[in-house]
């Protein structure tokens, strides 16, 4: 919305410049503000509100740019932007309309609004549909800015987000920096992706027999065959590892600075795995 902002702006600017009717290209450029920062479509009456804002500006002596801006802003301050509102003030009901879904989709496997597919697919009422909400999941999966599910939810969930808090005591553990922890996350990260988007089982999760590491990774573990900085794919050989309960990062998030722990990933297996 930030960027439409400073387009609209520009859209606005232009079509006055062209002498066209200002008050509707106004309307014009608020209600397409409007119906993205809020995610929904925007009625008539929440759109006079915005209208009569830049007009009362205008009134008062504003330059026409500061008015529009002032509509603009209002937009960008309501609980319908800021906020994922759902239900209806007026009315009760207990399910979400398609745009709550989208909303809540889009959120959840990129952390940003919806987009113009996903927003026509609400427009439609067919969101709702199985079918059609299964494609969008599939599309959106596919699409790289599920990574933010990757890293929002592997990083809630098996604690990723302080693992730069827990780096080991370089007394004893001289080897291990930043580039190798920076690593220890990028494993399991990738591993989790290919889960996600592969559609593995979940018990993989558990029992993995394969794994992501580059040349400092292969290097820690011990891998033969692998350098460079860039990841790959590998086959974990023998039965000491796999999983994420055997990942550098996960080690590392159930450790003490200066020795393991059973204590501490017993009690990590229990919170993260367990429940």
């Amino acid at each position: 919305p930030l960027r439409t902002f400073g387009l609209a702006l520009a859209l606005l600017r232009h079509h006055v410049e062209a002498r066209l009717d200002a008050g509707a290209v106004v309307r014009e450029g608020l209600g397409r503000l409007a119906r993205r920062a809020f995610r929904r479509p925007v009625s008539a009456e929440e759109l006079d509100e915005y209208v009569n804002i830049t007009k009362a500006e205008r009134a008062a002596g504003e330059k026409f740019r500061d008015a529009v801006k002032a509509g603009m802003l209002a937009i960008l301050c309501s609980k319908s932007f800021v906020f994922l509102a759902e239900g209806d003030e007026s009315a009760s009901r207990n399910e979400l309309n398609d745009w709550e879904i989208a909303s809540r989709l889009s959120y959840l496997l990129w952390s940003t609004m919806p987009d113009e597919e996903l927003a026509k697919a609400a427009d439609s009422g067919q969101l709702r549909r199985p079918e059609v909400l299964r494609a969008q999941v599939k599309r959106m999966l596919a699409d790289a800015r599920s990574q933010a599910l990757v890293e929002n939810f592997v990083g809630q969930w098996l604690g990723l987000r302080i693992l730069d808090k827990r780096k080991p005591d370089p007394g004893h553990f001289p080897r291990v920096d930043d580039e190798l922890l920076e690593a220890m996350r990028t494993e399991t990260e990738l591993f989790a992706a290919s889960i996600l988007r592969e559609d593995r089982s979940i018990l993989e999760f558990l029992d993995g027999r394969y794994s992501f590491i580059n040349g400092v990774l292969a290097r820690h573990y011990g891998i033969p065959g692998v350098s460079g900085e860039a990841f790959q794919r590998v086959a974990l050989e023998g039965g000491r590892r796999g999983g994420v309960v055997t990942q550098g990062s996960v080690l590392t998030l159930s450790s003490y600075a200066t020795r393991t722990s059973p204590v501490l990933r017993g009690r990590w297996v229990l919170e993260n795995l367990l429940g």
